[in-house]
């Protein structure tokens, strides 16, 4: 009589099943676009010393999600015998949109205040951007901002990037809203082709909760994190030196809010919608 055999090991499975369909983005535009990290990033700042920072990222940011739009409207209109793995579009979106925007936007303003916190930036970007700077300062912009010496080469460079990252971020918030839908309909099709218990109303619940916090803080920026990396103190008056830390963490909550917020709106819909409506 033979014996028993061993049980099988137990192996780790994903939280989900990749979905049936044809990926929206193929592995050499995820390639293409990380090549792109480093000369993106000289780029912005070459046109910023140049003085066509925000032009040039705002044309990148265009034309990706035109890029974008293009791509998942030919995938959409080819039938049902070519179905669109809709999860793609929403993991794709991320993975191209950070090396081609957000990453370079945070390295650019880093390498900026490094070279005017030593000493070292370039008159030629003083120049061509004093003017576009007292504009900006000027701008009725919610939040509380200390007066700034704009004689001062890093209080330049600390007013034009953030205030890059503040407009891009916007703008690409604002350009990647139209494809909410289809990234709604992405979790969708995720939660309805998976396992129920990798996605049961525990597991909802906790999506819902933390994108939706996600969703307030990153709104919550706009009345009141611009204070060019100052903190008002207990006395109700900016001190006299900025805090170079939190100066980076609005950079970079802007950059990140640009290329993440329509994701956190998708998931709070998407939960929404399986909680209260039960559909897909």
């Amino acid at each position: 009589m033979s014996e028993p055999l061993p049980p099988h090991p137990k192996t780790w499975a994903p939280i989900y099943k990749e979905v049936e369909g044809d990926v929206c983005f193929s592995k050499r535009a995820y390639a293409l676009a990380w090549s792109l990290l480093v000369p993106q990033t000289t780029l912005i700042k070459l046109f910023a010393d140049y003085g066509y920072g925000y032009e040039y990222l705002f044309s990148c940011l265009f034309l990706v999600h035109l890029w974008f739009y293009i791509c998942i409207r030919r995938y959409l209109h080819r039938g049902k015998t070519h179905a669109l793995n809709l999860f793609s579009v929403l993991k794709g979106y991320l993975i191209i949109i950070a090396p081609l925007y957000g990453v370079p936007m945070v390295l650019s303003a880093t390498y900026a205040m490094m070279g005017a916190s030593g000493g070292s930036i370039s008159e030629a970007f003083v120049e061509n951007n004093a003017a576009l700077v007292k504009w900006i300062v000027s701008l009725d912009i919610p939040g509380e901002r200390p007066a700034l010496d704009l004689s001062k080469a890093k209080n330049i460079v600390n007013v034009y990037y953030l205030s890059l990252a503040y407009f891009s971020g916007t703008f690409c918030l604002l350009l990647s809203l139209p494809l909410v839908p289809v990234k709604v309909r992405a979790w969708l099709q995720i939660f309805r082709g998976n396992r129920p218990e990798s996605f049961g109303p525990i597991r909802h619940g906790y999506m819902f909760v933390v994108t939706i916090l996600c969703c307030l803080w990153f709104l919550s920026f706009y009345q009141s994190k611009y204070t060019y990396g100052y903190e008002l103190l207990p006395s109700g008056q900016f001190p006299s030196d900025w805090n170079r830390r939190n100066w980076f963490h609005q950079v970079q909550a802007w950059s990140l809010m640009g290329s993440t917020f329509s994701f956190c709106v998708a998931t709070v819909i998407a939960t929404l919608n399986k909680f209260f409506y039960n559909k897909g």
